[in-house]
């Protein structure tokens, strides 16, 4: 059930109180994770409307340094969108010294056509620029011929004017794809989410 309007406002002064713990004060995550984990996904995501709504911040950047990294990414996949979660975490994977081929695999291994399509939408939106720009500006190889397939899902970037795309395959037909993908030479398994032929040459393959 969704909270009322007047819950939410307490269990954001609640929060609130944790978060402005300073370093010689004890952050009692037994309390933020009992609020947080009790709701459901939408109460959740109406208590990060009215936490940033009250105090001019987000909850999930309240909770940042407050809390072990594991614990902080899993309270913010309960109070945000699940796609701008998706989009949060791959962008995270490509900060630094290169990127996180494991973790980008596992997250865009795991999306549909719809899915994909909320979290190209929620990546744009968040970070100002295509997550395919981002993923052909951090990836290569056979990792960024598979990554530029799965985002070439139905209704997904696939346009002349994006710079990856190629016309269909004129020799036509359906030949079987290799389930994996290569991260730091290692076969990674993965499940196709889309047929063959959106764009993609085979002979790429």
């Amino acid at each position: 059930p969704l909270l009322d309007e007047e819950a939410s406002i307490a269990q954001a002064d609640t929060m609130k109180e944790e978060c402005d713990k300073g370093w010689f004060e004890d952050f009692d995550e037994s309390a933020i994770i009992s609020i947080i984990g009790g709701n459901s996904q939408a109460s959740n995501e109406a208590l990060a409307k009215q936490y940033e709504k009250k105090y001019g911040e987000s909850l999930k950047g309240a909770l940042k340094g407050k809390c072990g990294d594991r614990l902080y990414d899993a309270l913010s996949a309960l109070i945000i969108p699940k796609a701008e979660f998706i989009a949060f975490r791959l962008h995270t994977a490509m900060e630094g010294w290169g990127a996180d081929g494991m973790i980008l695999t596992r997250l865009l291994g795991g999306l549909d056509g719809k899915a994909m399509l909320g979290v190209t939408a929620a990546y744009e939106d968040k970070y100002s620029r295509p997550l395919w720009s981002k993923l052909k500006e951090e990836i290569s190889g056979d990792f960024h011929t598979a990554a530029q397939a799965w985002l070439r899902g139905p209704g997904a970037v696939n346009s002349p004017s994006n710079p990856w795309f190629q016309p269909p395959n004129p020799g036509g037909g359906n030949p079987p794809f290799h389930n994996a993908w290569r991260v730091n030479g290692d076969r990674v398994p993965v499940s196709p989410l889309f047929p063959m032929g959106y764009g993609l040459s085979y002979t790429t393959f």
